[in-house]
């Protein structure tokens, strides 16, 4: 029997290659790798680490230096392979360098390790009886890629049974393009224009191949390739539940829910396991399923609406926990290091995804490492971190080789010759990749071992290897890119430099670049934007803010409003709800007093004289946050904190409202006010008014809001600021059946400012104590004076010498915003049904989802909406002579 020393690789298509000469048959010949010619033993690489972890720790405290580094495989791994080197060099362990103290722990180390008898041993005392044995037998050396100096020596002896390859003088050709990108580019656009034979080498794996995926994908070039790296989730699965059974807590589980361990999603034996995993996330305080907490919330005001979804939640979490029970308990009842391993193994041993063929390889590998690590040294507990760090390296990894026009490989795969053969990426970074020794045995290390290899001779064996380029096709054209992705310089290897004639051969690749690239409009047709945007009564519908958000992105309005797609977070520390509990605590003090002439004493105690303390307001705030700590029992601490800050914040917020409201005319008298459905430019708007006062026949509309904001007349006119304004619309003509003066629309800013007490006390200097204090005072009102636009000559009704509010003099025309918002209102209604969805944000503006699309990050500047009939530099604001007539009709209506 013939037998071929080849690659393992390359078994597949020898075999392919004899069997097209031999009409389809292939008998009498064997294509094994050298090591399986020369008959070597291999010691098994995990049992091995395992034990070299063990017997190191045992002698731990004979190494101060690197003790701590015992308890990680890949230092564990870089001590074995150099052990190993040791082996076949027979280098002895008196030659190693101890020319400081790391040096000389090492050289203990590995003095202990090679006391130990690894099969290796054997396989150098019987190299030569094998070589000779090789000599005299049937045998073909197929050209592969040899560097490593034991086996190059080998090779050498087998000279005269190496293939011969074709002489014949390839064309070298050398190209070069902006980047990477563009290289991988030309030479599919060259692979796809000639459709001829083809080799592509990548210098880089890593970095180069997804291009190349993405790029062929494109242009659909089919390819064969040398690495078929597989993301295979077995192990990954298996590692995680060996850590549940470790660690036996939350974090674990989560872990391991998170990619699925269980297998969950591939039994569909319950809901989509993902729709669960952030409230497990959330309420999981142990890996036993989380208590019901719907009924709480439901008794809650502020929190009642989610109510409903956490009860959905819980009944995905109860089917969650009966369909991993069984797994669940048999891994929280391992105790062993046996137990751990085993049943991890058991979980994962019969999931649906073994039936694609590489998780099924990987599951092989798997079993075979856990045999062997069974097999050998009774292990601990305290060995499974170790373990599970090990498991992680398993990785598999297979050649696939089709008809294929091309064939993707690297420097370090020979491939079969063609016509062309591409090297991408030649610059002195990535070509010719000789591998320079790091980390513990760096080049430093093992130029102070006479007997080791030096780095000159290694790379005279790498580049001998390396020289299979050469004989790979008839032309080969040698690429790089002149600059990287950060656009720095890069250079053309030397190597490369030395095989072509840069005068003639250094030329661009032509590249076919597109750029201007088509324009995408965004739109849906009117009937496709009816069917999405119009309810059961053909109304189209929405709160004022959905109306904004159109005007901010007409492409995120369409995302969330057409096709329903809304995150729904659960409440927390956001500002959302923090606010909301903030309104309710507004709303929960107003609405305690039913006698409305009372209703301005809301911000003092009982004595109807002092404000209200943080101790005070920190009670009421406590059962919106115990409802908190319920639905996030791992962040109570945080809660309290908040809880805390909350109630100060909301003590100077009494103080200001109290000084606000003894300067206002206006009595509070509806809060949190469900606005009837209003039609205004053909759009059903709906709302909730935080708080509306009311003095004789003028009405006010109070905001509450977490953050400082104002109202610019170019906002108004864009379709962004419309939302108090509208609500006066509304009520304004219809409040309970009665009609009202408008007369303010004010933003009231519930958040804590600062202070400049520096600034005060030079400002105060030396002035007495109650002066020092009224200044304070006037600083502290200061900072939270708030936005206001007025609508008549009532401005001291709204505040009494304008000490709370912002630009007190302007005065704005109703008449005018009315009829401008009724035709933005018009507008939005005729561009949403027209079906325009431009992806065009405003600046600042959340962009949700972004996966569903792609933005070249332009934002748009927002312009005035157009109103028909009215010009969009119309003012809002009156002059001096438009304030003295409407003074003058107000003084003659009244």
């Amino acid at each position: 029997m013939k037998t071929i020393l080849c690659a393992n690789y390359q078994k597949e298509y020898i075999y392919e290659d004899l069997a097209k000469h031999n009409h389809g048959v292939v008998k009498d010949v064997l294509a094994v790798p050298l090591s399986v010619a020369l008959g070597e033993k291999h010691t098994d690489k995990h049992a091995a680490l395992l034990k070299i972890s063990h017997a190191l720790k045992k002698r731990s405290d004979t190494f101060p230096i690197y003790q701590k580094m015992f308890d990680y495989p890949a230092f564990i791994q870089e001590i074995f392979q150099f052990v190993l080197e040791c082996i076949q060099g027979n280098i002895q362990v008196d030659s190693l360098p101890e020319t400081n103290e790391q040096e000389k722990e090492l050289k203990e180390i590995i003095r202990i390790l090679l006391e130990i008898p690894f099969v290796e041993k054997e396989n150098v005392e019987n190299k030569e009886a094998a070589i000779q044995k090789l000599q005299q037998d049937d045998i073909e050396v197929y050209p592969f890629f040899e560097a490593d100096p034991y086996y190059v020596e080998i090779l050498e002896q087998l000279k005269d049974k190496i293939k011969p390859t074709d002489a014949a003088t390839s064309q070298k050709h050398l190209r070069y393009a902006l980047s990477t990108r563009r290289e991988i580019e030309a030479i599919a656009q060259d692979i796809a224009t000639y459709r001829r034979p083809c080799n592509l080498v990548l210098t880089s794996w890593k970095t180069q191949y997804p291009v190349v995926q993405q790029v062929f994908a494109r242009y659909e070039i089919p390819f064969s390739t040398v690495h078929h790296d597989v993301s295979a989730r077995l192990i990954q699965r298996y590692v995680s539940l060996v850590n549940l059974a470790y660690q036996k807590n939350k974090e674990a589980l989560m872990k391991a829910l998170y990619i699925d361990a269980f297998g969950v999603d591939d039994q569909k034996k319950s809901s989509s396991l993902f729709t669960v995993l952030k409230y497990l996330d959330q309420v999981l305080v142990d890996v036993e399923c989380p208590k019901h907490l719907s009924k709480s919330l439901k008794e809650s005001e502020v929190f009642k609406k989610e109510a409903t979804r956490y009860a959905y939640f819980e009944e995905r979490a109860d089917e969650l926990f009966n369909c991993i029970r069984q797994d669940l308990d048999s891994l929280m009842q391992a105790s062993t290091f046996e137990e751990m391993l085993m049943n991890a193994f058991e979980i994962i041993r019969n999931q649906k995804i073994l039936q694609n063929k590489y998780e099924l390889k990987e599951g092989r590998q798997l079993r075979n490492v856990l045999q062997s690590i069974l097999t050998s040294e009774k292990q601990t507990v305290e060995n499974i971190p170790f373990v599970m760090h090990m498991l992680q390296g398993i990785h598999s990894d297979s050649a696939v080789f089709t008809d294929a026009i091309c064939t993707v490989t690297d420097l370090t795969h020979p491939v079969r010759k063609q016509e062309r053969t591409y090297i991408i990426g030649c610059s002195g970074k990535n070509y010719p990749g000789f591998p320079v020794h790091n980390g513990l045995f760096d080049e430093d290390y093992l130029a102070k071992i006479p007997s080791y290899p030096s780095m000159n001779q290694r790379y005279g064996y790498y580049m001998n290897a390396l020289s299979w380029i050469d004989s790979s096709a008839e032309e080969i054209y040698y690429s790089y890119s002149t600059n990287d992705y950060q656009g720095k310089e890069m250079q053309l290897a030397y190597e490369v430099q030395s095989k072509v004639d840069m005068k003639t051969e250094n030329t661009p690749w032509p590249i076919l670049i597109v750029d201007n690239p088509v324009d995408v409009k965004h739109k849906l047709t009117p009937e496709t934007a009816h069917q999405l945007f119009l309810d059961n009564k053909g109304q189209l519908n929405g709160s004022v803010s959905t109306v904004e958000s159109y005007y901010r992105n007409p492409y995120g309005y369409f995302i969330q409003k057409g096709l329903g797609i809304m995150d729904q977070e659960f409440s927390g520390l956001d500002p959302i709800t923090i606010g909301n509990i903030q309104h309710h605590f507004m709303y929960t003090l107003l609405t305690s007093y039913k006698d409305s002439s009372k209703r301005k004493q809301y911000a003092l105690q009982e004595d109807g004289e002092n404000i209200l303390t943080s101790i005070e307001i920190k009670e009421l705030l406590r059962p919106y946050f115990e409802i908190l700590k319920l639905t996030h029992p791992n962040e109570q601490y945080l809660y309290d904190i908040s809880l805390e800050r909350l109630a100060d914040s909301l003590s100077k917020f009494m103080t200001f409202m109290h000084d606000l409201e003894n300067d206002s005319s206006f009595i509070p008298e509806y809060f949190e006010y469900r606005l009837p459905e209003t039609m205004i430019g053909n759009v059903n708007i709906r709302g909730i008014i935080d708080r509306i006062d009311l003095y004789q026949d003028l009405i006010r509309i109070i905001d509450y809001k977490s953050s400082v904001l104002s109202i610019s007349e170019d906002e108004v006119k864009q379709g962004l600021r419309l939302q108090m304004l509208t609500y006066m619309m509304i009520v304004a003509n219809n409040l309970q059946g009665k009609k009202y003066n408008p007369t303010a629309v004010q933003y009231i800013s519930m958040k804590d400012e600062t202070i400049d007490l520096n600034r005060v006390y030079n400002k105060c200097g030396d002035m007495p104590k109650h002066a020092l204090l009224n200044s304070l005072e006037e600083d502290f009102i200061k900072s939270r004076k708030c936005a206001v636009w007025i609508f008549n000559e009532h401005r001291d009704d709204v505040d009494l010498g304008a000490r709370h509010i912002k630009s007190p003099k302007n005065i704005y025309d109703f008449d005018k915003i009315q009829a401008y918002i009724e035709g933005i209102y018009a507008n939005f209604h005729k561009q949403v049904l027209n079906g325009n969805i431009e992806l065009s944000p405003i600046e600042n503006t959340t962009l949700p989802y972004m996966a569903m699309y792609h933005f070249d990050g332009e934002y748009r500047i927002p312009t005035a909406v157009e109103v028909e009939g009215i010009p969009t530099d119309i003012p809002f604001k009156l002059d001096k002579e438009e304030i003295a007539a409407k003074g003058a009709k107000e003084d003659e209506n009244l």
